[in-house]
């Protein structure tokens, strides 16, 4: 039996849940989820330091048979 194998990232604002659901629909099964932060710096141009944002980021790793 072989597999193929698929990691997918998707940031807060991103809708999980109907692309896990499509993902399902194509054979894809889900072995794990790693939830991490995220930080960077957006420059704001009025001074020489930006703004500081911290995201949530998901990685979905998924498997099929080939």
């Amino acid at each position: 039996m072989a597999w193929e194998y698929k990691i997918v990232t998707s940031a807060e604002d991103a809708d999980d849940e109907t692309m896990l659901n499509e993902l399902g629909g194509e054979g894809w099964e889900l072995v794990s989820v790693q939830i991490s932060e995220v930080t960077y710096v957006e420059e704001n141009g009025e001074s020489e330091e930006g703004d500081e944002f911290v995201e949530e980021v998901a990685t979905y790793y998924m498997k099929r048979q080939k």
